[in-house]
């Protein structure tokens, strides 16, 4: 499958409230690294913004498929995010 697991949100406080989700595609992510890097200059540095646990949409799974597709920074909002991914070393492949 090419969609990142979609991410439930908790229900509202109204009776009743319906599941929410978002599904992230793992193939849209790579497309959209790709036309950043096809329309920017060659040395020009990405960053792929994976804050607040990729806005809930998993640190992990995004930041692999953003360091597979030429991501070369990740930007954090905490400092055990920002560990997390350097204890994966994810971005070891894609340094230029």
């Amino acid at each position: 499958a090419d969609a990142c697991a979609p991410t439930p949100s908790p229900p509202g406080p109204e009776a009743g409230a319906r599941l929410k989700w978002v599904e992230v595609s793992r193939g849209a992510i790579r497309h959209n690294l790709a036309e950043l890097r096809r329309i920017v200059p060659a040395r020009t540095a990405l960053m792929a913004v994976v804050k607040s646990n990729a806005y809930g949409h998993g640190l992990a799974e995004v930041a692999g498929v953003a360091a597979g597709a030429g991501a070369d920074w990740f930007g954090v909002n905490e400092l055990d995010e920002g560990l997390a991914l350097a204890y994966r070393d994810y971005l070891s492949s894609s340094r230029r």
